[in-house]
């Protein structure tokens, strides 16, 4: 299901700096750089993190996940039935 424009839900997964340079490091080396989709000026995720991390965690956001000690699969599940309330609302307009 999309949602309309006009109805779009933000969500923000977060955790601390310190675990996203962690699972940056995990990454193979390929995939913590290389083919960057956000911006030349951040050639790296440790860059990108290292730099705009204060401002992303201000950002807001409909939904917030603490994704901290959590598996992707938990992470999934908790954003499936966080969305619920606007799914559902969205239907009865």
């Amino acid at each position: 299901m999309a949602f309309p424009l006009s109805q779009m839900v933000t969500i923000k997964l977060d955790a601390p700096k310190k675990l996203l340079y962690a699972r940056i490091g995990k990454k193979r080396k390929k995939e913590q750089g290389g083919e960057w989709l956000f911006s030349a000026d951040y050639p790296d995720k440790y860059k990108f993190v290292g730099k705009l991390y204060k401002k992303f965690k201000n950002l807001p956001a409909d939904i917030e996940i603490d994704t901290t000690g959590v598996t992707p699969a938990r992470v999934y599940r908790a954003a499936l039935l966080r969305l619920e309330p606007h799914i559902f609302g969205f239907r009865q307009g």
